[in-house]
């Protein structure tokens, strides 16, 4: 039994890194992507906000 929950609890934080990662890359390929540096600015700054509430 303990191996299973450890093994879900893997998983679980698995699937937890990959969005984290996944949020970081789309967050500064988005903000390198825009011309206005003010919203460059402001999309990496929301993407830091929310990193920092999961």
């Amino acid at each position: 039994m303990s191996a299973q929950k450890s093994n879900a609890e893997s998983a679980q934080v698995d699937t937890q890194i990959w969005a984290k990662l996944a949020m970081i890359i789309g967050g500064v390929t988005l903000a390198r992507a825009v011309q206005d540096p003010n919203l460059a600015d402001e999309i990496a700054s929301s993407e830091q906000t929310a990193m920092k509430e999961k």
